[in-house]
């Protein structure tokens, strides 16, 4: 009950939010007759029950859930007529148009496309549906374009390794389901300049205003890190300026989101204080404040988090600006509404919508309530005490979906953000400035000067950050369950030390002596467990032996010393399992050859590589085939071997032809290219 008074519109957003979730997880073709019929006869119910408020409110949930999952199953591209997937084959003609900016990739560029339209019987048939196309990197691609490619559009496959990010759920929640690659002579420009005009405007000056700061800060990492911060391209940052912002704390910067819009909105707050005939008209202060808000929205590309960020900003400020009497909840939860209704229902499962918008709420309610904890006279320690309150109220409403989805926490964020938003601000300012009047020669070249040095002094101290002993925890793995249960705890924990109730510290016991339950639970079961695992890997093969708290990581040298695919394909698994590589797993590094092994009382052949001979006459429990070299047939008939596991690194012929000689000799075959991870635990 204190939530709706507080939030009034908690009582539609919430469950509306709950149908769209639910939609998520199971999506089901309603028809449009059938649709529109339990449209109308919800708002039927709910104009006869409008004067019985106690079961109208009890109605509304249902009725507003209803209203979300219909609205999410009514943008699912794949319900609607004529879906590309029931017109695929091996290769196909398609109408394209490329509908977002591309971005180079190392060896290809890749395109959000709208395939307008598919060859068959030599004619052109309308279709609905969007794909991710790779095309080769010598094209040259631009948002609008029209072109005719000739590909084959694969469905878009779920995680192959357990924990591993789920690429297809992401893509779904964007109405994308199928990938091609296009080489230089399956493509052909047809026309240019179809795309949206604003939208078209805003990538084509975001590109003009990139080679400006290039002019003055012309070094990659540095240009990479202006380019994010001031203009939201993020295309050029390298991993390791990635993994260095993370570990500080400080990669919200590099995302033009909340934060920077909210700079905009101040610093022209500011600028028209100064003139007060300006600002004491509302109406005039609003129209500046939103034209300034949108026309950095315009400059940085117009992407998803900058709309997502300006639109909640535009309604602070009609309730600021036009109305005195305004609830600031209420406020941020129309925007969060307003976005999901007309910018897509499944915006809500973006992670960078949730957590900006919990940032925000947790700035609002908690950073006053910290900072009443002490008064300080000194303006220099009272501003480190204000943005110490709002980086720590972030962090408590964001920290939760960090451990879910990012496995980490920066140990070290309440330092870093000390000197990142105030770098930041600077940057930003700075760097606007320098973009408006860099056409003047001397003093142009003297603001530019300092922009180059404010991000280097930036680039510095999150490095030093980044070097500090454990400046971050990772490996953490939490469920959904855990993080609606941390939550909670949290919600608890304010409730109970800024209202002071005493039902409220008997509810955060319970909470507390639950989660730690929980966690007693999982870490028993973690340290009696067993499994062998052969992870899905194209390039390299990686092999698993997990025995309670520890375990060992077998795979190729160059394999084991690239970051970036341990990240992907293995450390989740070993994340959920309770280990972290370097800690608790150690490495093994295996050579072109074969390895036996034994676990849990079976004899496990690792066949990698070359060989000159053979085993014969044994009996294996599983044989593990990594690509290599030809195989004889006495290998499978003089050997008793119970299943055969064809790791990821196999071609597709080379998989079917082992396949098609184990099933003559009656041993069993897993395909991990097809199947996903090879995952054997004892029970």
């Amino acid at each position: 009950m204190q939530l709706i008074r507080l939030i009034p519109l908690s009582r539609c957003i919430l469950p509306f939010i709950g149908g769209v979730i639910l939609c998520s997880y199971f999506p089901k073709n309603i028809s449009t007759p059938i649709s529109i019929g339990l449209v109308l006869f919800s708002c039927l119910l709910l104009s006869i029950l409008k004067k019985q408020r106690r079961v109208f409110g009890i109605i509304a949930i249902p009725v507003f859930a209803l209203f979300g999952y219909l609205l999410a199953e009514s943008s699912i591209l794949r319900f609607k007529d004529n879906p590309i997937g029931d017109q695929l084959s091996d290769k196909d003609t398609l109408l394209i148009e490329i509908v977002e900016e591309p971005h180079i990739k190392e060896n290809s560029i890749k395109a959000e496309v709208e395939v307008l339209e598919i060859v068959k019987n030599d004619s052109f048939l309308p279709v609905t549906g969007k794909a991710i196309i790779y095309f080769d990197d010598t094209l040259s691609l631009s948002y609008g374009d029209k072109r005719l490619i000739t590909t084959q559009l694969n469905e878009i496959e779920g995680p192959k390794n357990p924990g591993q990010f789920d690429y297809k759920r992401y893509l779904f929640h964007h109405h994308i389901y199928h990938s091609g690659y296009v080489s230089v002579e399956k493509d052909s420009l047809l026309s240019e300049g179809n795309g949206n005009p604003i939208q078209a405007f805003a990538i084509f000056a975001r590109q003009k205003l990139m080679e400006q700061l290039k002019e003055v800060i012309p070094q990659n990492d540095e240009h990479a890190i202006a380019s994010a911060l001031i203009l939201g391209y993020k295309d050029e940052l390298t991993s390791q300026t990635r993994s260095a912002f993370a570990s500080a704390g400080a990669m919200h910067v590099l995302a033009v989101s909340g934060l920077h819009v909210g700079i905009i909105y101040l610093v022209i707050e500011k600028l028209l204080k100064i003139l007060p005939v300006l600002y004491r008209k509302k109406w005039l202060r609003g129209s500046l404040l939103l034209g300034g808000i949108w026309s950095y929205a315009i400059l940085t590309g117009l992407s998803a988090s900058v709309i997502r960020a300006a639109t909640m900003l535009t309604f602070v400020v009609f309730a600021t600006v036009f109305n005195r009497h305004t609830n600031i909840y209420n406020t941020i939860a129309a925007s969060a509404f307003f976005i999901l209704l007309v910018f897509g229902p499944f915006r809500i499962m973006e992670v960078g919508m949730q957590l900006s918008y919990l940032a925000v709420l947790g700035i609002i309610l908690i950073q006053p309530w910290l900072s009443s904890f002490l008064t300080i006279e000194n303006p220099i320690l009272r501003w480190v005490w204000e943005i110490s309150c709002v980086s720590v109220s972030a962090q408590l409403a964001t920290a939760p979906l960090g451990f879910l989805y990012f496995h980490q926490f920066p140990n070290y964020f309440l330092l870093s953000n000390l000197a990142v938003i105030p770098c930041a601000f600077l940057i930003l300012t700075t760097g606007l400035i320098y973009l408006a009047i860099s056409w003047v020669s001397v003093i142009g070249g003297l603001v530019g000067l300092a922009l180059k040095y404010e991000v280097r002094f930036l680039n510095f101290i999150v490095n030093l950050v980044d070097q500090l002993p454990n400046s971050i925890l990772a490996g953490i793995d939490i469920t959904v369950l855990e993080t609606y249960l941390i939550y909670f705890i949290i919600a608890s924990m304010l409730f109970a030390f800024m209202a002071r109730k005493k039902k409220a510290f008997f509810y955060l016991t319970g909470l507390l002596i639950v989660f730690l339950g929980y966690q007693i639970v999982e870490k028993h079961a973690q340290s009696n467990q067993q499994l062998f695992t052969v992870y899905s890997t194209r390039s390299d093969p990686a092999l698993a032996f997990i025995n309670g708290s520890s375990g060992n990581v077998h795979s190729t040298a160059s394999f084991l010393g690239n970051e970036d695919q341990l990240l992907f394909h293995v450390d989740h698994h070993l994340w959920k399992r309770g280990l972290l590589r370097g800690k608790s797993v150690s490495e093994k590094k295996v050579k072109q050859d074969s390895s036996v092994y034994e676990f849990d009382n079976k004899v496990i052949l690792h066949l990698f590589g070359e060989r000159e001979t053979y085993p014969q006459n044994l009996k294996f429990d599983w044989v593990v085939i990594s690509d290599g070299g030809f195989i004889p047939v006495e290998f499978f008939t003089s050997n008793k071997i119970d299943k055969i596991i064809l790791e990821a690194t196999n071609s597709a012929g080379r998989s079917k032809a082992l396949t098609e000689i184990a099933n003559e000799n009656n041993i069993e075959v897993y395909d991990v290219a097809k199947e996903g991870a090879f995952v054997y635990e004892k029970i």
